[in-house]
């Protein structure tokens, strides 16, 4: 294996940990064909989750329609990450939001990701150097998830 199939292999195998996280802590899941959708029990409805119109899909599976499918990288695209908080926000916990925001002036270097809500709380995530992973932090912290997936996603932070 060359080094560059290593390197693609590490950054598929950290777009799925990262994924996987976000995923599992917001409430989604993925279906046979991997789309990305949400299933609200209380509605008993499922909903397939889209960005500006492309149909999610997680990172193991292949893009069949450029034209309408993306994947689902919040490893790397804070867009992605931004959506998946504002759905959250909104569709989920039914909380309003004021506004969000990274605090550092630089794209990935040392900050955090808060939220001021309309009641005037503001949730802030943990430090981390890489931006998305402060989104995914948000999401975990917010649902109260377990110190080892803490640990999992500081795994997955840049120098």
């Amino acid at each position: 294996m060359t080094k560059k199939e290593k390197e693609a292999m590490q950054e598929l195998q950290n777009m799925e940990v990262a994924a996987d996280l976000m995923l599992r802590y917001i409430g989604m899941d993925v279906d046979e064909n991997g789309y990305i959708y949400y299933y609200d029990e209380d509605e008993n409805v499922s909903e397939k989750i889209y960005i500006d119109g492309f149909a999610c899909k997680y990172p193991a599976f292949p893009i069949n329609d450029p034209k309408s499918e993306i994947i689902l990288d919040v490893y790397n695209n804070t867009k992605i990450c931004s959506h998946l908080v504002h759905y959250y926000n909104k569709n989920i916990m039914h909380y309003d939001v004021d506004i969000s925001y990274i605090t550092n002036a630089r794209m990935d270097t040392i900050g955090r990701f808060e939220v001021r809500y309309a009641n005037g709380a503001v949730i802030s995530s943990n430090v981390y150097n890489k931006d998305t992973l402060k989104y995914i932090d948000f999401i975990m912290k917010m649902e109260e998830a377990v110190p080892m997936d803490f640990d999992r996603l500081r795994e997955l932070d840049i120098k």
